[in-house]
């Protein structure tokens, strides 16, 4: 198995691990109706044109009157500026909400990705999140803390919403990664909504 693909096992683990934590404690709510809080869509899809703005938006999830909203994390980044980072060009991203994680992923023709993933909790739990990243690089001037687990793994946390963002390119080379990485964080930071 290659370094990169141990990476991203690493992270697919630590999320599945993590889900599990959460609903061992308690992390949903009682209520029988409904398919789990489980949402995936494609942004962009249908026959209107793909929204390039980027603006943060929250929508209804499901059609109780409770107030709840899904968090759209395709809406952090753009498909043109995922396809510039990358160098070849994308598709409209692929939303996956698991409640408290949003997940947004574009990939090219080549199997190159990058992904956005927001985790909301309170402080105390994005923090324990971010902290259990072993090996971590700290990097300074994105949000509170940031690291970078190498592999193209870069993780923010800001208040109460911890941040990973993957790019996987076998051809961009690692120190090269951490830059383009951190400049996609800038622009996921801007429009992270409060």
């Amino acid at each position: 198995m290659s370094v990169a693909n141990r990476g991203m096992l690493t992270l697919l683990i630590s999320l599945l691990a993590s889900l599990l934590l959460l609903s061992a404690c308690g992390g949903g709510d009682d209520d029988d109706e409904g398919d789990g809080g489980v949402v995936t869509v494609t942004a962009g899809s249908g026959d209107d044109e793909p929204d390039t703005s980027a603006t943060p938006v929250a929508t209804p999830d499901g059609d109780d009157d409770s107030g709840d909203a899904r968090f759209d994390s395709c809406e952090l980044l753009t498909a043109d500026e995922v396809s510039e980072a990358l160098g070849a060009p994308v598709g409209e991203g692929e939303l996956t909400d698991i409640d408290p994680f949003f997940d947004c992923s574009w990939e090219s023709e080549e199997f190159d990705s990058v992904s956005v993933s927001v985790y909301l909790a309170s402080r105390p739990e994005v923090e324990a999140f971010f902290d259990a990243t072993e090996d971590a690089e700290p990097v300074e001037g994105l949000g509170d803390r940031a690291q970078y687990s190498g592999f193209g793994f870069l993780e923010v946390l800001k208040g109460e919403s911890n941040i990973t963002i993957s790019l996987i390119n076998f051809d961009i080379e690692d120190d090269e990664k951490l830059e383009i990485l951190k400049g996609l964080a800038a622009k996921v930071l801007e429009r992270l909504p409060d």
